[in-house]
């Protein structure tokens, strides 16, 4: 019987470059993000979070307005679309301007699993690997096969 990994907090990665990020995005390049990858909003008009995950704070699901109507997309779709160097996670918080919109958050990538920035910083402190595998994956065993 196996469970999903779940996200943990890492306490050892705020090295990396990825630690907190911003990225700034023209409403016509939202609307033209958006659009190439299938949502089809017409002209960008706005968008808001509109459910984030309890434990994480992470954008779980967005509202998209545009001149073809408003959309629900999740967030980690809205992240693809938008480009995932860009926007590193669904972990970040809107700014709206004028003619512009700015995302700042925290992290790369999914938020589960191994922490490569961590684990380094931990290998550094002179971990061992299996303390390193438990503070990523709590309930796992390594085992022998």
């Amino acid at each position: 019987e196996y469970g999903y990994p779940r996200s943990v907090k890492c306490k050892y990665c705020k090295t990396s470059p990825h630690y907190s990020w911003k990225a700034v995005f023209e409403k016509q390049e939202i609307a033209k993000r958006l659009n190439s990858a299938g949502m089809f909003i017409g002209s960008f008009y706005d968008l808001y979070v509109r459910k984030r995950d309890r434990k994480t704070g992470k954008v779980k699901f967005m509202t998209i307005i545009g001149s073809k109507g408003s959309f629900e997309v999740s967030g980690h779709r809205f992240r693809m679309a938008m480009g995932s160097r860009r926007i590193k996670s669904t972990e970040f918080k809107i700014r709206k301007g004028f003619k512009k919109i700015s995302f700042t958050g925290h992290g790369f990538g999914h938020g589960v699993g191994l922490c490569q920035w961590g684990a380094i910083k931990m290998a550094g402190k002179g971990y061992s690997y299996k303390r390193i595998l438990k503070a990523y994956y709590p309930g796992a065993r390594v085992e022998e096969l």
